[in-house]
């Protein structure tokens, strides 16, 4: 007799067409590529700190905008009740942040930090309301988003309250938010890969 596997959902949603089970396979990928790109940049962000402006810029801007359009795509491969308007959202700002900084990689840190605040602030409140949502959809470990979430609000919260925060302060704060990130993203992506 089989020993039954607790793969972190609740039976009646691993074998049913409604419900969590639906987004597993659309956003499965998308939240490898995003929990791993954001690994890597927190990473560089904490590790080379004092690299040059230009490169942060543009390597934050990339990650601003590939991560922006990958929700985006993973949006619309949900089943329409599945889908977030807030998650919605907080991608497009990312898309559109990243777009920004790739056109003006060049700006000053106090336009980085402004970016990077309203980002945070989107990006937070997105990632919030979605884990309530995973969490009525049956998902046990819907906390994982929510404390990025929570992580992404502060951090936007801390930055309005002291725009002129020094460059390297700012790099080591979205580091650690971008490691909470995608360590959280690809956790839910395996959790997704043991229940199918």
């Amino acid at each position: 007799m089989a020993v039954p596997q607790d793969d972190g959902f609740p039976q009646n949603t691993r074998n049913v067409s409604g419900g969590f089970g639906q987004m597993r396979q659309g956003s499965r990928i998308w939240l490898y590529v995003q929990g791993a790109l954001s690994l890597i940049v927190g990473i560089l962000f904490i590790a080379l700190p004092i690299e040059s402006a230009l490169f942060i810029s543009i390597f934050f801007g990339a990650w601003l905008a590939v991560t922006g359009l990958t929700g985006i795509i993973a949006h619309f491969t949900r089943e329409k009740e599945l889908r977030s308007g807030w998650g919605l959202f907080s991608s497009i700002v990312s898309l559109i942040a990243g777009v920004l900084a790739l056109a003006w990689p060049g700006t000053a840190a106090v336009t980085i930090t402004f970016i990077v605040t309203i980002w945070a602030l989107a990006m937070g409140i997105g990632y919030i309301v979605s884990s309530f949502r995973f969490r009525q959809l049956g998902a046990r470990y819907w906390w994982g988003i929510l404390i990025a979430g929570i992580v992404a609000v502060l951090l936007g919260i801390a930055m309005a309250a002291a725009p002129g925060a020094t460059l390297l302060g700012l790099i080591w704060a979205v580091g650690i938010f971008a490691i909470v990130d995608g360590i959280s993203e690809i956790m839910l992506g395996f959790k997704l890969r043991k229940s199918e």
